[in-house]
């Protein structure tokens, strides 16, 4: 009865890899096609205005400091 025992258990182990490879492989191909949007869409100017003036303003928290 023992043998039986593992086999069932080796078994549901292995049914549970195999749903996590294919669970990996979906969001492989998720990240993928986001990492591809995301290189084919540019920034926005608001955006970008953003980044310069946080740039030039000693860092992202520079309003704060300024006096």
């Amino acid at each position: 009865m023992q043998g039986l025992q593992l086999l069932q258990t080796y078994l549901a182990h292995e049914k549970y890899l195999d749903e996590a490879r294919a669970r990996v492989q979906e969001l492989e191909r998720e990240i993928d096609a986001l990492v591809l949007e995301r290189r084919n869409t540019s920034p926005t100017p608001a955006a970008t205005d953003a980044v310069m003036h946080a740039t030039n303003s000693r860092g992202w928290f520079g309003r704060l400091w300024q006096g």
